[in-house]
């Protein structure tokens, strides 16, 4: 920061000293204007202009910016300053440079151009920041919400989605139905394979649960090795139908256990299922079923 400090400090320097100079310059080797000649208005709004683009000067140095737009808007401005000093100068003192005629026409259109295209410059960098940010909090709120390895809702939702799911006690025409389904060899496919395969079984048991349920079922991995299902409103019938279709149905899946080579896995799966009883939370429920 200090260094930051430091060159922001010298630029702004060596702006001011080169300006000065040139005013010497321009004053001791021009013809004085007489005072009753000079444009009053004109001069004050000249060093008006004069002391607003030093002051936009000061701002940029100190601008939190990447060094090419920085170094664009600076040089911008900067020749801004010059033409405004150049202004105000001529109406003090008459010079027929052929310098300071063009620095009079072209210093501050050209420094507005130069200006322009790095605060275009800024607006993209600024605009590209923002969608940064935005996919950032995006990841962050997906890490947050979604198990990585599954892609299903995590621990955190099911407990704070679960609640708002269950049916009214007293309109709904079936109970809320929970199935907790389990992988038990998943420690043995680790050890025997490695957690990479251990990973695969567990993202093949997600889609499988994901093919069989669709809203408004709520699918998370509970844990490890578990994974919860909540049916709300839904029949004791409907929800042995779906316990024994994930059984049946994943009991062995084709995994890649080396890149390029599948085999087929027996997973040891078991299922419990539970009915929630009449005006029990969400909480008594999860520690009846354990």
């Amino acid at each position: 920061m200090s260094q930051y400090f430091s060159l922001a400090f010298s630029t702004l320097m060596l702006i001011l000293i080169t300006v000065f100079v040139w005013s010497v310059v321009v004053f001791t080797s021009g013809y004085n204007v007489p005072r009753d000649d000079i444009d009053t208005p004109a001069l004050i709004h000249n060093l008006a202009f004069s002391l607003s683009a030093f002051l936009l000067l000061c701002v940029i140095a100190w601008l939190p910016i990447r060094r090419p737009i920085a170094i664009r808007l600076m040089t911008g401005f900067s020749l801004v300053f010059v033409g405004a000093c150049q202004k105000w100068l001529g109406n003090l003192v008459d010079h027929a440079w052929p310098v300071t005629q063009v620095v009079d026409m072209l210093a501050i259109p050209v420094g507005l151009l130069i200006a322009a295209s790095g605060l275009f410059e800024l607006g993209k960098a600024y605009r590209l920041n923002r969608l940064m940010i935005g996919s950032y909090r995006k990841i962050e709120q997906s890490l947050a919400t979604v198990d990585q390895i599954t892609q299903l809702p995590n621990r955190r939702v099911f407990l704070s989605e679960a609640p708002l799911r269950l049916s009214p006690d007293e309109d709904a025409p079936h109970s809320d139905e929970l199935i907790c389904l389990r992988i038990n060899n998943l420690r043995d496919i680790n050890r025997q394979y490695d957690f990479n395969t251990g990973d695969a079984v567990l993202s093949q048991v997600a889609r499988h649960i994901t093919r069989h349920t669709d809203s408004p079922a709520l699918a998370a991995r509970f844990n490890g090795s578990g994974f919860y299902i909540l049916l709300p409103a839904t029949s004791r019938r409907a929800a042995e139908s779906l316990a024994a279709k994930l059984i049946s149905h994943g009991s062995q899946q084709a995994i890649n256990v080396k890149p390029g080579e599948k085999q087929l896995l027996k997973i040891e799966l078991t299922v419990q299922h539970s009915t929630r009883i009449k005006g029990e939370t969400l909480e008594a429920w999860l520690h009846r079923l354990d």
